[in-house]
């Protein structure tokens, strides 16, 4: 199957008029059909957009030994891993819940200021540790 035939094929699988595949990729309609009909070839970014809009990889149109998939056919993901991803989502939003209610709690246990009555009734000592005096003379 050539590009062309590989082209039609997958737009009419997908129910996609020439009109609006030009649309979509912002080509004229019949640019499209010289396309299908091998009389021109897409540049490389319009094959990009093509692939986009066709929802196909690139290699798919340009490989002469691509065989569209059957329709109806998913692929799944092995079963752990879309386990595995909540055990991590619900991990994260424990600890980011626990990281808010400590913030609150010691935001509103903060530091409170000292009454001046109870500061003069307050003695520092002088402490020497090593000989050396922390505090400076009076």
């Amino acid at each position: 199957m050539k590009l062309a035939e590989r082209m039609k094929h997958i737009r009419t699988e997908r129910g996609i008029s020439q009109e609006t595949l030009a649309e979509q990729i912002h080509v004229s309609r019949q640019t499209i059909s010289k396309w299908e009909n091998g009389l021109a070839v897409p540049s490389s970014d319009n094959l990009a957009q093509l692939s986009r809009a066709l929802e196909v990889p690139a290699d798919a149109l340009l490989n002469d030994g691509w065989v569209p998939p059957e329709t109806g056919t998913a692929q799944v993901p092995p079963h752990g891993l879309g386990r595995r991803r909540l055990l991590v989502l619900a991990a994260a939003l424990i600890l980011a819940a626990g990281i808010l209610i400590g913030a609150l709690v010691f935001y509103e246990r903060g530091e409170r200021p000292v009454p001046q009555a109870e500061m003069q009734g307050e003695v520092i000592d002088n402490p020497i540790i090593g000989g050396l005096d922390i505090l400076p003379p009076e």
